[in-house]
């Protein structure tokens, strides 16, 4: 069952949940992103998936969804216990910096940082570095990147932070692209889909060597898994 404490290092985890995913073998990670508010589909993706997977990532647009998610899974036992062990997200351009929860969620809150009161606030960082099994994922929403110019900034970004593998979101649009020696996952939108794709989000598997992931789409009887229409 996760621990509900948001640490220094900006994850939500326990200290050795965070560790034990950063190196435990044949990871499975939810990436989701561009929830806006669609708490219902959110927390059925989590319901329905999260205790077989080790990871969640938010690539951002999801504060108002991961903070109900916290504040649910506070008075509920059964739905904390759906939510992987650790937690990593990140601030998108539709999100605070902050959001006030009402009870501490930081732990060993350092003097340099109490300007703010973030022991009793959810932190939104623009970025986030999370390891699965030695992988190190960078984690950002894409429009501080200016992805609808292209994903050369998200490589340059994961190259400044010795990254091979980048979770993003923004465009709404799914996509599994390569640059160079670098992986750049956009699960979609669970909420509001572009360009003719599903609502969807993805499931990223870290293997020792490599990592995949895998697309599945929303529909009112299901999930299905199903290969994003790449453009020309």
């Amino acid at each position: 069952m996760i621990t509900l404490i948001q640490q220094n290092n900006r994850l939500i985890g326990s200290l050795d949940d965070i560790q034990a995913l950063s190196c435990k073998k044949s990871a499975r990670v939810l990436v989701i992103s561009d929830t806006h508010g669609n708490y219902k589909t959110f927390k059925r993706i989590i319901t329905e998936f999260g205790k077989t997977c080790d990871g969640l990532i938010l690539c951002g647009d999801c504060y108002a969804d991961i903070t109900a998610l916290i504040l649910e899974a506070r008075a509920d036992s059964n739905l904390q216990a759906s939510i992987p062990s650790v937690i990593a997200f990140v601030q998108g351009n539709g999100d605070p910096s902050r959001y006030p929860m009402g009870f501490t969620i930081k732990a060993d809150c350092k003097e340099e940082e109490k300007e703010f009161d973030f022991s009793k606030s959810l932190y939104f960082p623009q970025k986030q570095i999370l390891c699965v099994n030695n992988h190190d994922i960078l984690i950002t929403h894409g429009h501080n990147e200016h992805i609808y110019s292209g994903l050369e900034q998200l490589y340059f970004k994961a190259q400044e932070n010795f990254c091979k593998v980048v979770c993003y979101g923004h465009s709404h649009y799914p996509s599994n692209d390569y640059n160079k020696d670098c992986t750049l996952i956009n699960p979609g939108s669970c909420s509001l889909p572009r360009g003719g794709q599903p609502a969807s989000f993805a499931i990223l598997t870290a293997e020792d060597k490599f990592v995949d992931v895998a697309f599945i789409k929303i529909m009112e009887s299901g999930f299905s898994l199903f290969n994003p229409v790449r453009f020309a």
